[in-house]
Protein backbone atom coordinates (compact mmCIF):
# COMPACT_ATOMS: atom_id res chain seq x y z
CA UNK A 1 0.00 0.00 0.00
CA UNK A 2 1.29 3.45 -0.90
CA UNK A 3 1.61 5.86 2.06
CA UNK A 4 -0.62 8.38 0.29
CA UNK A 5 -3.65 6.12 0.73
CA UNK A 6 -3.89 7.35 4.31
CA UNK A 7 -4.44 10.87 2.98
CA UNK A 8 -7.29 9.88 0.67
CA UNK A 9 -10.41 9.14 2.75
CA UNK A 10 -13.58 7.56 1.40
CA UNK A 11 -15.56 7.89 4.65
CA UNK A 12 -15.14 9.18 8.21
CA UNK A 13 -15.77 5.82 9.86
CA UNK A 14 -13.08 4.38 12.13
CA UNK A 15 -14.83 1.03 12.50
CA UNK A 16 -12.20 -0.77 10.44
CA UNK A 17 -9.00 0.34 8.74
CA UNK A 18 -5.56 -0.98 7.83
CA UNK A 19 -4.46 -0.01 11.35
CA UNK A 20 -7.17 -1.93 13.21
CA UNK A 21 -10.74 -1.59 14.44
CA UNK A 22 -12.58 1.29 16.06
CA UNK A 23 -12.61 -0.55 19.37
CA UNK A 24 -8.84 -1.00 19.21
CA UNK A 25 -8.39 2.67 18.40
CA UNK A 26 -10.55 3.74 21.35
CA UNK A 27 -8.67 1.38 23.65
CA UNK A 28 -5.33 2.82 22.51
CA UNK A 29 -6.54 6.37 23.16
CA UNK A 30 -7.77 5.43 26.64
CA UNK A 31 -4.62 3.57 27.65
CA UNK A 32 -2.35 6.34 26.38
CA UNK A 33 -4.39 9.00 28.14
CA UNK A 34 -4.13 7.06 31.40
CA UNK A 35 -0.34 7.42 31.36
CA UNK A 36 -0.32 11.06 30.27
CA UNK A 37 0.05 10.59 26.50
CA UNK A 38 -2.33 12.52 24.26
CA UNK A 39 -3.22 11.23 20.78
CA UNK A 40 -3.15 13.77 17.94
CA UNK A 41 -5.18 12.69 14.91
CA UNK A 42 -3.94 13.56 11.43
CA UNK A 43 -7.27 14.81 10.03
CA UNK A 44 -7.73 14.90 6.26
CA UNK A 45 -10.68 17.24 5.71
CA UNK A 46 -9.75 19.19 2.57
CA UNK A 47 -10.54 16.44 0.09
CA UNK A 48 -11.59 12.85 -0.54
CA UNK A 49 -9.97 10.13 -2.65
CA UNK A 50 -9.92 9.95 -6.43
CA UNK A 51 -8.42 6.54 -7.17
CA UNK A 52 -9.42 3.93 -7.95
CA UNK A 53 -12.82 5.05 -9.14
CA UNK A 54 -15.01 3.15 -8.62
CA UNK A 55 -13.45 1.59 -5.56
CA UNK A 56 -14.04 0.06 -2.14
CA UNK A 57 -12.43 1.41 1.06
CA UNK A 58 -10.84 -0.57 3.89
CA UNK A 59 -14.14 -0.38 5.80
CA UNK A 60 -16.07 -1.81 2.85
CA UNK A 61 -17.30 1.59 1.64
CA UNK A 62 -18.11 1.63 -2.10
CA UNK A 63 -17.51 4.96 -3.80
CA UNK A 64 -16.72 6.81 -7.00
CA UNK A 65 -14.91 10.11 -7.33
CA UNK A 66 -17.31 12.88 -6.18
CA UNK A 67 -19.83 10.36 -4.79
CA UNK A 68 -19.33 8.86 -1.31
CA UNK A 69 -22.69 7.32 -0.33
CA UNK A 70 -24.05 8.45 3.00
CA UNK A 71 -21.50 11.26 3.25
CA UNK A 72 -20.88 13.45 0.20
CA UNK A 73 -22.50 13.87 -3.21
CA UNK A 74 -21.07 15.62 -6.31
CA UNK A 75 -22.72 18.89 -5.26
CA UNK A 76 -20.57 18.94 -2.11
CA UNK A 77 -17.36 19.59 -4.07
CA UNK A 78 -15.83 22.58 -5.82
CA UNK A 79 -16.02 22.53 -9.63
CA UNK A 80 -13.12 20.50 -11.01
CA UNK A 81 -9.93 22.46 -11.62
CA UNK A 82 -6.26 21.80 -10.90
CA UNK A 83 -4.06 23.45 -8.29
CA UNK A 84 -1.33 24.83 -10.53
CA UNK A 85 -0.87 28.47 -9.53
CA UNK A 86 0.40 29.17 -6.03
CA UNK A 87 0.28 32.90 -6.75
CA UNK A 88 -3.52 32.62 -6.74
CA UNK A 89 -5.29 32.03 -3.43
CA UNK A 90 -8.47 31.01 -5.24
CA UNK A 91 -6.61 28.37 -7.24
CA UNK A 92 -4.88 26.98 -4.15
CA UNK A 93 -8.00 26.86 -1.99
CA UNK A 94 -10.78 26.03 -4.45
CA UNK A 95 -9.14 23.61 -6.89
CA UNK A 96 -8.02 20.00 -6.68
CA UNK A 97 -4.69 19.13 -5.09
CA UNK A 98 -3.22 16.15 -7.00
CA UNK A 99 -6.65 15.69 -8.65
CA UNK A 100 -8.22 14.87 -5.27
CA UNK A 101 -11.87 16.02 -5.16
CA UNK A 102 -11.89 19.29 -3.24
CA UNK A 103 -14.63 19.64 -0.63
CA UNK A 104 -16.65 22.82 -0.91
CA UNK A 105 -16.26 24.05 2.66
CA UNK A 106 -18.23 27.11 1.64
CA UNK A 107 -21.29 24.94 2.25
CA UNK A 108 -22.49 24.85 5.85
CA UNK A 109 -23.58 21.22 5.48
CA UNK A 110 -20.04 20.20 4.47
CA UNK A 111 -18.49 22.11 7.37
CA UNK A 112 -20.92 20.44 9.78
CA UNK A 113 -20.05 16.94 8.54
CA UNK A 114 -16.35 17.68 9.00
CA UNK A 115 -17.00 19.10 12.46
CA UNK A 116 -19.08 16.05 13.40
CA UNK A 117 -16.16 13.82 12.39
CA UNK A 118 -13.71 15.73 14.60
CA UNK A 119 -16.17 15.85 17.50
CA UNK A 120 -16.65 12.08 17.25
CA UNK A 121 -12.91 11.57 17.60
CA UNK A 122 -12.67 14.09 20.45
CA UNK A 123 -15.39 12.22 22.33
CA UNK A 124 -13.27 9.09 22.01
CA UNK A 125 -10.65 11.01 23.96
CA UNK A 126 -8.14 12.25 21.39
CA UNK A 127 -6.25 15.34 22.52
CA UNK A 128 -6.29 17.21 19.24
CA UNK A 129 -5.81 17.32 15.50
CA UNK A 130 -3.22 18.06 12.87
CA UNK A 131 -5.22 19.54 10.00
CA UNK A 132 -3.70 18.23 6.79
CA UNK A 133 -3.53 20.63 3.81
CA UNK A 134 -5.03 23.47 5.88
CA UNK A 135 -3.58 25.95 3.37
CA UNK A 136 -6.03 24.58 0.81
CA UNK A 137 -9.07 25.53 2.92
CA UNK A 138 -10.34 29.11 3.05
CA UNK A 139 -9.51 30.73 6.37
CA UNK A 140 -13.00 31.78 7.44
CA UNK A 141 -14.40 28.38 6.51
CA UNK A 142 -11.73 26.53 8.48
CA UNK A 143 -12.32 28.83 11.44
CA UNK A 144 -16.02 28.01 11.30
CA UNK A 145 -15.23 24.29 11.42
CA UNK A 146 -13.00 24.77 14.45
CA UNK A 147 -15.68 26.92 16.08
CA UNK A 148 -18.31 24.22 15.59
CA UNK A 149 -15.99 21.67 17.18
CA UNK A 150 -14.99 23.91 20.09
CA UNK A 151 -18.53 25.06 20.86
CA UNK A 152 -19.96 21.54 20.71
CA UNK A 153 -17.36 20.12 23.07
CA UNK A 154 -17.52 23.02 25.53
CA UNK A 155 -21.32 22.67 25.66
CA UNK A 156 -20.80 19.01 26.59
CA UNK A 157 -18.40 19.93 29.37
CA UNK A 158 -15.33 18.75 27.47
CA UNK A 159 -12.09 20.65 26.77
CA UNK A 160 -11.36 22.29 23.45
CA UNK A 161 -8.98 20.13 21.42
CA UNK A 162 -5.49 21.18 20.37
CA UNK A 163 -5.18 22.11 16.70
CA UNK A 164 -2.08 22.42 14.55
CA UNK A 165 -2.45 23.48 10.93
CA UNK A 166 -0.28 22.37 8.03
CA UNK A 167 0.43 25.61 6.15
CA UNK A 168 3.50 25.58 3.93
CA UNK A 169 4.78 28.83 2.47
CA UNK A 170 7.13 29.92 -0.26
CA UNK A 171 8.47 33.09 -1.83
CA UNK A 172 5.89 34.85 -3.99
CA UNK A 173 3.01 32.61 -2.95
CA UNK A 174 -0.41 34.12 -2.30
CA UNK A 175 -0.83 32.25 0.99
CA UNK A 176 1.60 31.73 3.85
CA UNK A 177 1.44 30.86 7.59
CA UNK A 178 0.55 34.40 8.79
CA UNK A 179 -2.64 34.25 6.71
CA UNK A 180 -3.88 31.61 9.14
CA UNK A 181 -3.17 33.45 12.39
CA UNK A 182 -6.40 33.63 14.38
CA UNK A 183 -7.92 30.26 13.51
CA UNK A 184 -10.07 29.05 16.40
CA UNK A 185 -9.68 32.33 18.31
CA UNK A 186 -13.32 33.38 17.98
CA UNK A 187 -14.47 30.28 19.89
CA UNK A 188 -11.99 30.65 22.73
CA UNK A 189 -9.30 28.42 21.26
CA UNK A 190 -6.30 28.82 18.99
CA UNK A 191 -4.28 26.84 16.48
CA UNK A 192 -0.56 26.32 16.10
CA UNK A 193 0.89 26.31 12.62
CA UNK A 194 3.48 23.86 11.35
CA UNK A 195 5.23 25.33 8.34
CA UNK A 196 7.39 23.25 6.03
CA UNK A 197 9.33 26.34 5.08
CA UNK A 198 12.33 28.11 6.53
CA UNK A 199 11.43 30.62 9.21
CA UNK A 200 13.28 33.37 7.35
CA UNK A 201 10.89 33.02 4.42
CA UNK A 202 7.78 33.71 6.49
CA UNK A 203 6.73 37.22 5.45
CA UNK A 204 5.71 40.04 7.72
CA UNK A 205 3.55 42.97 6.78
CA UNK A 206 0.36 42.79 4.78
CA UNK A 207 -0.89 39.60 3.22
CA UNK A 208 -0.19 38.92 -0.42
CA UNK A 209 -1.65 41.66 -2.59
CA UNK A 210 -1.97 39.39 -5.63
CA UNK A 211 -4.77 37.39 -4.05
CA UNK A 212 -7.62 37.56 -6.60
CA UNK A 213 -10.25 38.38 -4.00
CA UNK A 214 -10.54 39.03 -0.26
CA UNK A 215 -10.04 35.78 1.61
CA UNK A 216 -11.42 36.87 4.97
CA UNK A 217 -8.28 37.09 7.08
CA UNK A 218 -9.07 36.33 10.69
CA UNK A 219 -8.40 39.08 13.18
CA UNK A 220 -8.76 39.09 16.95
CA UNK A 221 -11.47 41.17 18.60
CA UNK A 222 -10.69 44.85 19.11
CA UNK A 223 -8.27 45.74 21.93
CA UNK A 224 -7.14 42.17 22.48
CA UNK A 225 -3.90 40.41 21.79
CA UNK A 226 -3.57 37.16 19.92
CA UNK A 227 -0.75 34.64 20.13
CA UNK A 228 0.04 31.99 17.54
CA UNK A 229 2.94 29.59 17.39
CA UNK A 230 4.77 28.32 14.32
CA UNK A 231 6.80 25.16 14.76
CA UNK A 232 9.18 23.70 12.24
CA UNK A 233 8.69 20.04 11.27
CA UNK A 234 12.32 19.18 12.02
CA UNK A 235 12.25 20.13 15.69
CA UNK A 236 9.87 21.39 18.33
CA UNK A 237 12.65 22.85 20.46
CA UNK A 238 13.42 25.55 17.92
CA UNK A 239 10.23 27.52 17.47
CA UNK A 240 9.13 30.81 16.06
CA UNK A 241 6.56 32.50 18.19
CA UNK A 242 4.39 35.01 16.43
CA UNK A 243 1.74 37.45 17.49
CA UNK A 244 -0.55 38.67 14.75
CA UNK A 245 -1.85 42.21 15.02
CA UNK A 246 -4.86 43.25 13.06
CA UNK A 247 -4.98 46.43 11.02
CA UNK A 248 -8.34 47.43 9.63
CA UNK A 249 -9.54 50.60 8.02
CA UNK A 250 -11.58 52.72 10.47
CA UNK A 251 -14.74 52.00 8.48
CA UNK A 252 -14.35 48.28 7.83
CA UNK A 253 -14.08 47.03 11.40
CA UNK A 254 -12.78 43.53 11.85
CA UNK A 255 -15.63 41.34 10.70
CA UNK A 256 -14.97 37.78 9.59
CA UNK A 257 -17.07 37.91 6.44
CA UNK A 258 -15.15 36.47 3.46
CA UNK A 259 -16.46 39.33 1.30
CA UNK A 260 -15.59 42.13 3.70
CA UNK A 261 -12.83 44.63 3.12
CA UNK A 262 -9.66 42.57 3.64
CA UNK A 263 -7.80 43.06 6.88
CA UNK A 264 -4.05 43.00 7.05
CA UNK A 265 -2.19 41.22 9.78
CA UNK A 266 1.37 41.86 10.80
CA UNK A 267 3.49 39.54 12.87
CA UNK A 268 6.53 39.82 15.05
CA UNK A 269 8.73 36.75 15.38
CA UNK A 270 11.26 35.50 17.86
CA UNK A 271 13.31 32.34 17.36
CA UNK A 272 14.62 30.58 20.43
CA UNK A 273 17.03 27.69 20.63
CA UNK A 274 15.49 26.05 23.66
CA UNK A 275 11.94 26.11 24.87
CA UNK A 276 9.33 28.64 23.90
CA UNK A 277 9.28 32.40 24.29
CA UNK A 278 6.12 34.39 23.74
CA UNK A 279 6.38 37.62 21.82
CA UNK A 280 3.79 40.19 22.79
CA UNK A 281 2.96 43.48 21.13
CA UNK A 282 -0.08 45.72 21.74
CA UNK A 283 -2.73 45.37 19.11
CA UNK A 284 -3.44 48.20 16.72
CA UNK A 285 -6.98 48.61 15.52
CA UNK A 286 -6.64 51.09 12.69
CA UNK A 287 -4.22 52.14 10.01
CA UNK A 288 -1.87 50.10 7.87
Amino acid sequence: HDWSERYQPVSYSVARSRSGTGAEFADMVTRCKAVGVGIIVDAVINHMTNYPSPGVGSNGTSYTKYDYPGLYAPTDFHPACTVNNYQSAANVQDCELFSLPDLNTGLAAVRQKIADYLVMLARLGVAGFRIDAAKHIQQVELDDILTRVNDTLVAAGKPRPYFVLEVAGGAGEALSPPDYFGEGYSSGGAADITASTSLSSIPTGRRATNSPRPRGDLCPPTKRSYFSRITTPSTIAVSAIAMATCSASPTSGCSRSPTATPRYCRATRSTVRQGIRWVHRPMRTAGR
